[in-house]
């Protein structure tokens, strides 16, 4: 066979490796109708409030429309409902999206481009979806210069709206922890409903005697005779309206029971035999002044 030939055939068979080569890659970097990229991004590390412990998500669809929203909660506000934010982006800012896909291969870049020394920072990844299936990359604090020219590139045009959105749950998750953390005692009637509130509760103490004088903690019980002490709550407006409104028929022959819930566990029942008519009311009684002092102390702790 003669040079010629042989060059002709090794042409021939190049071209037909290179065809089959290049549909390969075509049909493995179409993208998919509808949403095709996602950002992800998870705080990471020790000094980590409470609140930040989620994961973001932006899914940018090709007719423009992104969805922010978040999951993977440590606790306090629910994943489902979780509210969202939509940005629309134009047509040219999605074609400039889909230009530095092609120009990066995010097709084809490695799963795990993160640092392996740090534990502290920020996780990222990028969601490709194909007609083909997903294509996954990011890591810890990624520096792989393309990855991060196309996430910085899409961050920039939402940032506005991501800030505003983590601001709303960081708001939320605060409000929770404060409602578990600090208010953690309320007053139900016997059938379970509540009366006072968690946030209508504004102090515990003890009184003791007729009077109801205040029972300061650090004094001695030296009376002559017997005296009574009495775990008392001082209430908001809100919570002593709420029971002045529920006792207004109350009386010794039309007595009713009220119960207390502690860190959301039944903790004890008080009998009411008269209207109440101020802030204060008295929920337990005992004739130890070292007992009232002890339940009083435990119930602050769980209000405080």
């Amino acid at each position: 066979m003669s040079i010629k030939k042989r060059a002709f055939y090794f042409f021939c068979a190049c071209c037909l490796l290179f065809s089959l080569v290049g549909c390969g890659k075509k049909e493995d970097t179409t993208l998919a109708d509808g949403m095709f990229l996602m950002l992800s991004s998870t705080v990471k590390g020790e000094a980590v409030e409470t609140y930040e412990m989620y994961t973001l998500h932006a899914e940018i669809s090709d007719n423009g429309n992104v969805r922010i929203y978040a999951d993977d909660f440590n606790r306090w506000v629910s994943s489902d409902p979780c509210p969202e934010e939509t940005v629309q982006l134009s047509a040219d800012t999605i074609q400039q999206i889909k230009d530095i896909i092609d120009e990066i291969d995010l097709y084809h870049m490695r799963r795990n481009i993160g640092s392996r020394d740090l534990k502290d920072g920020e996780y990222k990844e990028l969601t490709l979806y194909m007609a083909s299936g997903e294509h996954v990359s990011g890591g810890l604090n990624p520096s792989n210069r393309e990855f991060l020219k196309l996430y910085d590139y899409v961050e920039d045009q939402i940032r506005e709206v991501e800030y505003r959105y983590r601001t709303k749950i960081a708001e939320m998750q605060k409000k929770a922890i404060s409602m578990e953390q600090n208010k953690n005692v309320y007053i139900t009637d016997s059938q379970e409903e509540t009366i006072v509130a968690q946030d209508e509760i504004n102090d515990v103490y003890v009184t003791c005697g007729a009077q109801h004088t205040r029972y300061e903690e650090t004094a001695t019980a030296d009376a002559e005779e017997p005296v009574n002490y009495y775990v008392t709550f001082l209430l908001a407006d809100a919570g002593a309206e709420a029971l002045r409104a529920d006792t207004k028929s109350c009386n010794e022959d039309n007595a009713m029971y009220y119960k207390v819930y502690q860190d959301n566990a039944y903790a004890f029942t008080f009998c009411v035999q008269e209207p109440v008519m101020t802030t204060e009311i008295y929920v337990y009684e005992t004739m130890d002044a070292e007992e009232a002092v002890a339940k009083a102390k435990e119930l602050r702790d769980s209000l405080y």
